[in-house]
């Protein structure tokens, strides 16, 4: 076309350039005053009908690319039998013809690879690849500012099959040569090799051609030369670039990473081209080697809780933490300054019954933490904690998107207070049992997301109201747990927990679908968290137990590189903005055992060696045993027999997950438990031998009749009700149907039958908090509550009429009469728990001995000298340690 001729509401000025796709023009549009580059469209993609609407549908979603260093896409528009693309007219020089004046700088080189890389870290978020990156595609304006041109055109030209032998020529706009051969060599040389093989390409391949391009900067030559198309595809196919035509002055970290973008298979090469973008600041910024900063100290708790530990000099402390803290104060630099580390110690005087969890504020200034059983919130400014008030026996605290307000949940009943304290507001009461892999989240739109008990994702708004199943469990599956919600509402990832395996995947649900990203055969994985650093980070066990992360694409949603540690034995990671993290270490180094304890509360003698935690002791028939929950490593649970007069022990299982609540059968020759692997229960025999039997149940917490007719237990997936009490006649056949004993929409869970067998205790919080009650057995006539204000785990005095339970404080009791009717006495405290109490650890789980004059329980006394410390470590720009190691 001629200048000075008009193209519908478009004035030709000049004709600036040619390409595989047409020619270029430069014109004004008359209708907004502004000049832009009108690109033809060659009649072979005009005059196919097919291709055309594949290419209008392709130039839409291009056009909605908004991105400084991105020449935008004005639109599609058809005019006086033409059709033509309207793009952005981008001032300046390309980049080739500035590589043609030799060598660019390392100074200058970097910026301008940084903003590529950014261009195209943005594209490929919204699953757009380029296809077609290059020199002759990239202009550098006379401000200096990078456009990336011709993004994603090259897709939008194919043909449905590809099969267009001209599909490789690109769009690009070359001021010389308009020919095809022209057009094909320059985009070979910077073509990945899948490409050049004509296989399928994704964004590994922009990644290819970028390597191509920074070399090029680099060294002035292209990274693969050949005098022919075929030479040239030969080279990108079996040679290498020459590192040693580099500046001597290349950072290391920029040769790794050019490594890693010009592997030629693409399983090996750089996943992630926002990768690249964290390499290239820290070789800019200069970042140094990593450094750790240890600081510790406690909430304010006063002398009745805890205290501080310090446990470095007080004066390192201070100048430790003031340093780090004040980095922290600065305006954030997206996660381009230098790799710091900060390990948080926190002192808990209760540590037997702890639930210590973590929560990073949105924008990254406070933690929110459980300890002691009560919510506290810390400003990571600060050395102090504060108590929120009115928060005992709170869990899972997670933050509202703006930071004000903490959720938390109690029971079954979820709450929201203000960050800086005041009166907690109800959000919803769910009525479920909750188990250890519940979750929640505060979505941007005001909504709860959450799991319980054996249902799948549930949502309330946040201001109250009933919970909505929104996404159903799948079957074979037990439950799913652990929540996150991705920025912009694009969906929640999520663990599900399968029958047999355990919770060994991460999925996410969006846009009304569910899908899984990742699965680990041989190991477990539990809270997955986005990161804008575009990582999912989760934590593993039980090999290599820590934080892991995972390459992740939140525009495609999908996993785009192999998972790699973080920091070893870390768990709950809470990512936050510009690469900040935080995630807890450790667990309770103070340790419990299994001990004698008289009636008043008295230590009488120890029966095991201290274990990071040991619970759910279940005295034998005869009196001579105990079996046992062993948790040695923090990550699994197993079941140990105690032999109490020969004083040894022996192990009775060795899965890798957790096996629970022993129970003795009548003869004490076998021992039934529950697996947390697939929620079933499970028998072997006492004395190790053999393999374990599965009853083709799921259920928890087994009581079995004196006379080994019956079974009760409990199970939490039921769906229209909760937690139940299910029954069943023995022998355990797995063709005899249990039956309902208790299924009201309140909990009834603990069940124990009775000596006599004629009646069953249990615990319902149909009152509002948990009670213990008894019922006829086997027939669940009748109810008589035991306790008055607060009771669980109710155990039968074998050796006399009484029933034994634990309140908040104390162990209680109350006598019983069973005939000619049933009457119950007062409840009477035998001795009190904790700081008050004789024996001032907190003990919880226990057996009573045949006439109640000792107690088996689980406990850690007063002045332990292996205090209970819980560590959290604030890491800065946690990427950096990765991305100088070319990960």
């Amino acid at each position: 076309m001629e200048p000075n001729t008009r193209l519908g509401n478009y004035e030709i000025v000049e004709k600036i350039g040619a390409g595989g796709m047409g020619e270029v023009y430069r014109a004004r549009d008359t209708r907004l005053g502004r000049d832009v580059a009108l690109k033809l469209l060659p009649s072979m993609f005009a005059d196919d009908a097919e291709r055309l609407g594949r290419f209008e549908r392709e130039a839409r979603l291009l056009a909605a690319l908004n991105h400084p260093h991105i020449a935008a896409i004005y639109g599609l528009e058809h005019a006086d039998g033409k059709r033509f693309l309207v793009l952005e007219l981008v001032p300046g020089e390309d980049l080739s013809d500035r590589i043609a004046q030799g060598p660019l700088p390392l100074d200058e080189a970097l910026p301008i690879a940084r903003d590529i890389a950014e261009a195209l870290e943005y594209a490929h978020e919204q699953g757009i690849v380029h296809r077609d990156l290059k020199p002759a595609n990239i202009k550098i304006t006379p401000e200096g500012r990078v456009k990336v041109l011709d993004f994603g055109l090259a897709k939008a030209l194919e043909s449905e099959d590809g099969r267009d032998p001209r599909l490789s020529q690109s769009p690009t706009v070359l001021a010389s040569s308009p020919t095809i051969a022209g057009v094909i060599l320059g985009t070979a040389a910077y073509m990945s090799p899948e490409q050049a093989r004509g296989k399928s390409v994704d964004k590994r391949s922009d990644v290819f051609a970028f390597g191509s391009v920074l070399y090029e900067m680099l060294t002035g030559k292209q990274a693969f030369l050949g005098d022919t198309v075929s030479d040239t595809l030969a080279s990108v196919l079996k040679t290498q670039p020459d590192a040693g035509t580099l500046p001597e002055n290349t950072p290391r970290v920029i040769r790794e990473l050019l490594r890693r973008c010009l592997e030629k298979d693409v399983k090996l090469r750089l996943r992630d081209i926002g990768e690249a973008r964290i390499a290239i600041d820290q070789a800019r910024h200069g970042a140094p080697d990593a450094e750790e900063t240890h600081a510790a100290a406690a909430p304010n708790t006063g002398p009745a809780r805890f205290r501080a530990n310090l446990v470095w000099g007080v004066l390192t402390l201070v100048i430790a933490t003031a340093a780090f803290f004040a980095s922290r104060m600065v305006p954030p630099q997206h996660a381009d300054g230098p790799l710091r580390k900060l390990a948080v110690e926190l002192e808990e005087t209760d540590p037997s019954q702890s639930s210590f969890r973590v929560a990073l504020s949105p924008d990254g200034k406070r933690v929110a933490f459980i300890l002691n059983d009560k919510l506290w919130v810390r400003e990571l400014s600060r050395l102090e904690a504060t108590e929120i008030p009115g928060t005992a026996k709170a869990e899972i605290p997670f933050w509202s998107p703006d930071g004000q307000q903490i959720g938390y949940r109690i029971g079954s009943t979820f709450y929201r207070v203000s960050a800086g304290g005041g009166n907690s507001t109800v959000i919803s009461n769910t009525k479920e049992m909750f188990t250890g892999g519940s979750g929640a989240a505060w979505t941007e739109d005001d909504r709860i997301v959450f799991t319980v008990g054996s249902k799948g994702l549930l949502e309330v708004p946040a201001l109250g109201g009933d919970p909505v199943e929104i996404l159903p469990r799948n079957e074979g599956e037990t439950d799913l747990h652990e929540p996150d919600v991705l920025p912009g509402g694009r969906g929640y990832l999520f663990v599900p927990h399968a029958d047999s395996g355990g919770p060994n995947s991460i999925a996410v649900f969006a846009n009304g679908k569910r899908k899984t990203l990742l699965t680990l055969k041989d190991h477990r994985i539990w809270t997955p968290r986005y990161s804008s650093t575009g990582h999912i980070l989760f934590r593993r066990t039980p090999i290599n137990s820590g934080v892991w992360a995972v390459p992740f694409s939140l525009s495609t949603l999908e996993v785009t590189g192999e998972p790699f540690l973080v920091g070893l034995d870390g768990a709950e990671p809470c990512p936050g903005p510009d690469g900040l993290l935080v995630y807890r270490i450790g667990g309770a180094n103070a340790t419990s055992q299994l001990a004698w304890i008289n009636a008043d509360g008295s230590l009488d003698k120890t029966i095991s060696e201290p274990f990071i935690g040991i619970g759910q002791p279940a005295i034998s028939p005869d009196g001579t045993r105990v079996a046992a929950m062993v948790n040695e490593d923090g990550n699994s649970g197993d079941i140990w027999v105690y032999d109490l007069g020969r004083g040894t022990r022996q192990r009775l299982t060795f899965d890798s997950g957790w096996e629970i609540y022993p129970c003795w059968s009548p003869d004490g020759k076998w021992i039934y438990y529950s697996s947390g692997a697939d929620g079933a229960i499970h028998v072997r025999a006492a004395d190790g031998t053999g393999s374990d039997a599965l009853l083709g149940r799921r259920g928890y917490g087994v009581s079995l009749s004196r006379d080994d007719k019956w079974m009760a237990y409990e199970v939490d997936d039921v769906a229209t009700t909760s937690t139940d009490i299910f029954v069943v006649a023995m022998p355990g056949d797995s063709t005899m149907d249990p039956k309902a004993l208790l299924n009201s929409k309140a909990d009834e869970g603990g069940p124990r039958i009775s000596p006599s067998g004629d009646y069953l205790a249990y615990v319902s919080n149909e009152s509002g908090r948990d009670e213990v009650y008894l019922t006829r057995f086997p027939t669940g006539e009748g109810k008589w509550q035991v306790s008055v204000d607060g009771g669980e785990r109710p155990r039968w005095d074998d050796g006399a009429a009484r029933i034994y339970f634990t309140s908040e404080t104390s162990l209680m009791a109350v006598d019983i009469t069973e005939q000619p009717d049933l009457r119950l006495g007062n409840p009477r405290t035998l001795f009190e728990f904790g700081p008050a109490g004789v024996v001032t650890g907190r003990m919880r789980s226990y057996g009573a001995d045949r006439g109640g004059k000792r107690f088996v329980m689980s406990y850690t006394p007063a002045g332990n000298s292996q205090k209970s410390m819980f560590r959290f470590v604030v890491v800065e720009n946690w990427p950096a340690e990765f991305a100088k190691d070319g990960k």
